[in-house]
């Protein structure tokens, strides 16, 4: 019986030493009041909060190659503002114009309108479509019936082709500035009839 005594004390005192760790563990936890006399588990970590963390920095935004084309539209023998005595002429303000590029088939049609300084600027990004050799620039429409005579070209089926420019520091993803053979004119259909400015 002595034995049997010793073997449950034993197994009494291993049980209680298992015990004893996690009751320290559980001592370090800060108790829940009970509520209605029913004792609460702590709650779990917040796993919903999906702000990133203060080291996450937002990747940059991917750069798409592009080329521009560039140029100026003027009304031929007018002057108004911004009137330039050597090319007698005068910029044109709400003029359009169409850049064209051909493949076996016209693959790209690009409009665009002028400034009130007669600048024109495309940003073309379908660059697979893109060739030096394959686009024109195509007088489209001038904003006033008394400058709409196409000069030069002197017709609106009549395409100039481009020309590379030269750039020392092209901002990211532009691959070539291009601008057309000549500067584009639109004229009065009737001789000095020209628009108010």
């Amino acid at each position: 019986m002595r034995s049997y005594a010793a073997v449950v004390g034993a197994a009494l005192l291993a049980l209680g030493a298992l015990l004893l760790p996690a009751h320290h563990v559980m001592a370090d936890t800060p108790a829940m009041a009970p509520a209605n006399g029913i004792s609460m588990p702590p709650s779990p970590a917040n796993d919903t909060d999906m702000s990133p963390s203060p080291s996450y920095v937002m990747p940059p935004p991917p750069v798409y190659p592009f080329v521009i084309v560039q140029g100026v539209i003027y009304c031929k023998t007018c002057r108004s503002t911004r009137y330039n005595r050597d090319m007698d002429a005068s910029p044109l303000q709400g003029a359009t114009l169409q850049l064209v590029c051909y493949g076996k088939k016209v693959v790209n049609v690009t409009a665009t309108v002028s400034d009130e300084n007669g600048y024109f600027l495309v940003m073309f990004y379908d660059m697979a479509n893109f060739n030096q050799r394959n686009c024109k620039v195509f007088l489209g429409t001038s904003p006033t019936p008394l400058c709409n005579k196409p000069v030069y070209p002197p017709n609106k089926g009549v395409g100039l082709s481009i020309i590379r420019e030269t750039i020392t520091i092209p901002p990211v993803g532009l691959q070539g500035i291009y601008c057309p053979t000549s500067v584009l004119f639109y004229g009065p259909s009737v001789a000095r009839n020209c628009p108010s400015n």
